[in-house]
């Protein structure tokens, strides 16, 4: 077997791969398991017409992971030119879109906090405080919460790129719970936290094992086993907040689905084999 994996990262450096600890780690779990593995950046990827190549790589001996930022519509031409990707382009419009993503636990009725597309000059139908953040968003990056009508314009006016407004879970400010899966099972749970509004590790948060008390019940892991095999997912994470007592009748309530999340503190903080979950759910038939 054959694995390619694409990155979608500011960089188009290997040599700087080379100390890049996702990537080392998954070279060293594709060597354990005698895979021939090579990494691409999205700029080497050969597109035709409609087609897309992978230079080297037969799309009949080859599967091919996604990490970073690469393009649905990149994937999806390389699934009509007979790749797998994992994860493929149906999953990773529904992860990397959060107004998707809330569209498929509606219709799942899946417990998930009251969101909105932001429409700049129109008030929301969300009471103030509320969550404002980029539709397309990662690591946190460009969340707040707005206190007042006129905050949330103030801070959404000179923007460009189209945001969601959200419900305050205010019990879980700066802390949510990570489930980290691969191949259908829940490899490990963490609990991320920090001092400011997002709990992103990037952003400062650490990450932990969680408490009995943090857990989540069985039938919401159920239910969630579900919700991700609906959005297509091979691998990812669905990151849970914390809603103090009861909403929608779980202590938790789903903040987002990732398609392509690190693994790092993962692995050092919860001492757990991510890369390797990985490796083994695309070696799976």
């Amino acid at each position: 077997m054959h694995l390619a994996v694409i990155y979608g990262l500011d960089t188009d450096d290997h040599m700087w791969l080379q100390s890049f600890y996702p990537a080392k780690r998954l070279s060293e779990e594709c060597k354990d398991r005698g895979i021939q593995l090579r990494f691409f950046f999205i700029r080497e990827i050969y597109r035709e017409g409609d087609r897309a190549f992978i230079p080297g790589m037969s799309h009949h001996t080859t599967a091919v992971l996604i990490r970073g930022q690469v393009p649905p519509a990149l994937v999806l031409l390389l699934e009509n030119s007979g790749y797998r990707c994992i994860n493929g382009s149906r999953a990773l419009t529904v992860a990397n879109d959060k107004w998707e993503t809330y569209l498929l636990c509606k219709t799942r009725a899946f417990p998930v906090p009251l969101t909105e597309l932001y429409t700049p000059g129109e008030q929301p139908g969300i009471p103030f405080p509320l969550i404002a953040k980029p539709r397309f968003g990662l690591r946190g990056r460009g969340v707040f919460l707005a206190t007042t009508e006129a905050s949330l314009h103030e801070r959404l006016s000179s923007k460009t790129e189209p945001y969601i407004v959200q419900e305050w879970i205010q019990d879980s400010r700066g802390r949510d719970l990570r489930l980290f899966f691969a191949g259908g099972r829940f490899t490990v749970l963490a609990v991320r936290e920090s001092e400011g509004l997002v709990s992103n590790t990037g952003e400062g948060g650490i990450m932990r094992p969680p408490r009995q008390e943090e857990m989540p019940t069985p039938e919401l892991l159920e239910r969630t086993s579900r919700l991700i095999r609906d959005a297509a997912l091979v691998y990812g994470s669905a990151d849970f907040l914390f809603t103090g007592s009861s909403h929608s009748g779980y202590r938790h309530t789903l903040c987002e689905l990732n398609g392509s999340p690190g693994f790092e503190q993962l692995e050092r903080n919860c001492r757990c084999n991510a890369a390797g979950a990985i490796i083994d759910a695309i070696c799976s038939p």
